[in-house]
């Protein structure tokens, strides 16, 4: 549990860091791109019903993280 809070908390700074030197879009879209490669194969596991709920949020995910991303872009870092 205090590996996987590690790697959350380390999510907004790494965050930050990649928008630095990518634009938001290429940077997430890169993150949510290998995410899937990943899962991909779990998804021919799931029964037929859920594989398009499970896109769904995916896909929802995905559009968080992005928004996420453009957001830090233009929000100062609190000091």
């Amino acid at each position: 549990l205090l590996i996987c809070s590690v790697l959350y908390g380390t999510n907004f700074p790494l965050g930050r860091l990649m928008n630095d030197s990518l634009p938001a879009s290429a940077a997430t879209s890169t993150r949510m791109l290998l995410a899937s490669i990943a899962l991909s194969p779990f998804l021919f596991q799931l029964k037929p019903q859920l594989r398009n709920t499970a896109l769904l949020c995916g896909t929802f995910t995905a559009m968080g993280y992005i928004s996420q991303s453009i957001a830090l872009v233009d929000t100062p870092a609190a000091t």
